[in-house]
């Protein structure tokens, strides 16, 4: 059997607090959490490796600032912005050895180490959850699939700023040929968490 990490994308204040950066929203923040939390729940029971990934765009090297969030300043860090949104703080905070990696880019995948943690600890399948679909979980996608992981995305543990770009997105992972569906299905692959 493979193992899988679920990788759980910015799950921060400016995505998915009122008053974020990206604030301007149409998904219920509270319920996406609680989704992502039965997630992360359902995946440490499972035995899968979990792996926060959060944003740091404020302090960017090369530029960067400006090739990846316009307009506001977003998950500055070391302020509220970038910290992780309240209903997941607890489950974060809990993490225990759980990797955390600080990204700059929309991939995760961008100038960390998690392709060579991943590698490391046996990983052949990536699960994806947080925000946004269309945004920082299509680009952690593509670059999971480059690098040869089978990609799923949970869809109902995901969100983007509307439902058609969510949908567009599922879509166009699904051609890269991963798969998407409901975490209940997808995390465990058919057992039941």
């Amino acid at each position: 059997m493979s193992v899988t990490a679920l990788l759980v994308v910015d799950p921060q204040n400016d995505f998915l607090a009122a008053g974020g950066a990206f604030s301007r929203r149409h998904f219920a923040a509270v319920g996406l959490a609680q989704e992502i939390a039965g997630a992360v729940v359902a995946a440490r029971k499972l035995g899968h490796l979990v792996v926060w990934v959060t944003s740091a765009y404020g302090d960017a090297p090369h530029g960067s600032r400006g090739l990846t969030h316009v307009g506001s300043p977003c998950c500055v860090p070391d302020t509220w912005g970038a910290e992780v949104f309240a209903p997941l703080r607890p489950l974060f905070e809990a993490r225990g050895a759980e990797a955390h990696i600080v990204k700059r880019w929309y991939s995760a995948f961008r100038e960390t180490d998690l392709h060579a943690r991943l590698s490391a600890a046996g990983v052949r399948r990536t699960a994806l959850v947080g925000v946004t679909t269309n945004g920082c979980v299509m680009a952690a996608a593509r670059d999971a699939h480059t690098l040869g992981y089978e990609v799923v995305v949970l869809a109902d543990a995901t969100a983007a700023g509307t439902t058609t770009r969510h949908l567009g997105a599922l879509r166009e992972i699904e051609l890269l040929g991963g798969r998407s569906g409901p975490w209940r299905d997808l995390l465990a692959f058919g057992v039941a968490p």
